[in-house]
């Protein structure tokens, strides 16, 4: 779903809102180190819309807030609740600049 941008000072430049969910199993993308995962989308990221921590075992679905993740490149780390389990799923919502 691309959008054009008023927070950029060149003209038209174009947005793409992207979503992704991820498991323990997505080693491809999805790294983990206790309660922390950090999941590789493949783009550079403008910003993280939406995060949400979906744990099996406690049947929650939780957001990751803004506080707890951060935009490296094509990269997000987040800080879960819980470590993340091969029932568990990472649901992220992310803006790239085309």
């Amino acid at each position: 779903m691309p959008y054009v941008s008023s927070q950029y000072a060149q003209q038209a430049v174009q947005l793409a809102v992207q979503s992704m969910t991820v498991q323990l199993a997505d080693n491809s993308v999805v790294s983990t180190s206790g309660s922390t995962a950090t999941v590789d989308v493949g783009n550079d990221i403008d910003h993280v819309t939406c995060a949400l921590f979906v744990d099996d075992s406690a049947a929650t679905c939780a957001p990751v807030v803004a506080s707890n993740r951060s935009v490296s490149g094509s990269t997000v780390t987040l800080t879960l609740s819980a470590a993340l389990a091969a029932d568990d799923a990472i649901i992220l919502q992310y803006v790239t600049v085309e």
